[in-house]
């Protein structure tokens, strides 16, 4: 397991973190563009101003984590996990959020433009199904 403050700034394009714990890892600013981060436990890690783009995201467990001004630009995150995240000023454009659960995650600011909603728990509690 990472610990935290050991990878802030990093460049990790394409790295594979399947299944990784990364737990409370700051992972600030780190480049993480087409990384599989599948079934990863990212709770309570920082990865604000963190690029993420086109990374495979399914089954990622971010609860609590801090994702303020992150780039998910077309990132999967079908059934990942982001209760409680601080998900502030992202950009989500084309992403896949779909069967995740985003149950009181702070969304202010954040860009949503072509993202796909299917049997996603919004963070007041309801269910989008807006791309069913």
């Amino acid at each position: 397991m990472l610990k935290t403050g050991e990878c802030s700034e990093c460049d990790l394009v394409r790295v594979n973190l399947y299944r990784a714990e990364l737990v409370g890892v700051n992972l600030r600013e780190a480049n993480l563009k087409r990384a599989n981060l599948k079934g990863a436990y990212l709770s309570r890690a920082n990865l604000e101003y963190a690029t993420l783009s086109e990374a495979n995201l399914e089954y990622a467990n971010f609860e609590g984590a801090y994702l303020y001004h992150a780039k998910l630009t077309t990132a999967n995150l079908k059934y990942a996990t982001l209760s409680k995240a601080n998900l502030k000023r992202d950009n989500l454009k084309a992403a896949k959020i779909q069967y995740a659960d985003l149950t009181g995650a702070d969304l202010l600011g954040t860009h949503v433009e072509e993202a796909t909603f299917c049997k996603t728990t919004m963070p007041d509690g309801s269910i989008n199904n807006q791309d069913c």
